[in-house]
């Protein structure tokens, strides 16, 4: 590919609506796996099937074994959605 290659057209606005999805995907699904896997190990979260049932923001996530996550770390915050 030459330094002087013309973009196609549609191109950017592909690459925007790929960065997006990329970003919804990453924040509302990898990103409750990997608290749940911090707290509580990958086997456990592998074979009790656990699940974050809601991410609200500054206050605590609850888990689908009756247990809560609190948010006091400062990396949850931007991991919550809403």
């Amino acid at each position: 590919m030459t330094r002087n290659a013309e973009l196609r057209r549609g191109e950017i606005l592909l690459q925007m609506v790929l960065a997006l999805g990329t970003l919804l995907v990453a924040t509302n699904v990898v990103s409750p796996y990997l608290v749940l896997i911090h707290h509580y190990g990958w086997t456990r979260v592998y074979h009790d099937h656990l699940r974050v049932l809601a991410m609200p923001k500054h206050h605590p996530w609850p888990v689908s074994n009756g247990d809560t996550i609190h948010s006091d770390w400062i990396w949850t915050y931007p991991l919550g959605p809403r």
